[in-house]
């Protein structure tokens, strides 16, 4: 059996125009806000214009730390975190591990296996760690092993 197969091209479907931003500070993320905010908006009204998007580019990291006692004192429950995480945009699985991992902490389930002392011990904060050493390494981008 022999099948005769036909495909259709549509040009309307290929990039005529292809626009890079460059920002010369490096800060990819101002760059990125600016593309989404302000030049996608502009050119999502062209006339003709079938689709506008924008790719590449950086976006802000947020690393949470939550206060059991500061949130309980405002009334605000883990599972509220939860929606605030997924309504900004963290995948609702993600949100949801992370706040299995900081009940887990907050029950004594996740601890330490031995007190903090000067021997076992940094100067260098989580948060630093995680901003200079973990997410640079994460993205491809550590300047050392």
């Amino acid at each position: 059996m022999v099948r005769v197969a036909g495909m259709t091209f549509n040009f309307s479907a290929v990039p005529t125009m292809t626009y890079s931003l460059a920002a010369k500070d490096g800060d990819l993320v101002r760059a990125t806000k600016e593309a989404n905010d302000v030049i996608l908006p502009a050119l999502n009204g062209a006339k003709g214009a079938a689709q506008i998007k924008v790719s590449g580019g950086d976006s802000r990291q947020v690393l949470v730390t939550l206060d059991g006692q500061k949130l309980a004192s405002r009334g605000i429950s883990a599972e509220q975190v939860q929606q605030a995480l997924t309504q900004m945009g963290v995948p609702p699985k993600v949100a949801a591990l992370y706040i299995e991992m900081y009940k887990a902490i907050n029950a004594g389930v996740v601890a330490a296996q031995e007190p903090r002392s000067r021997e076992n011990t940094t100067p260098t904060s989580f948060e630093k760690f995680v901003q200079d050493v973990f997410a640079p390494a994460y993205h491809g981008k550590a300047t050392t092993a």
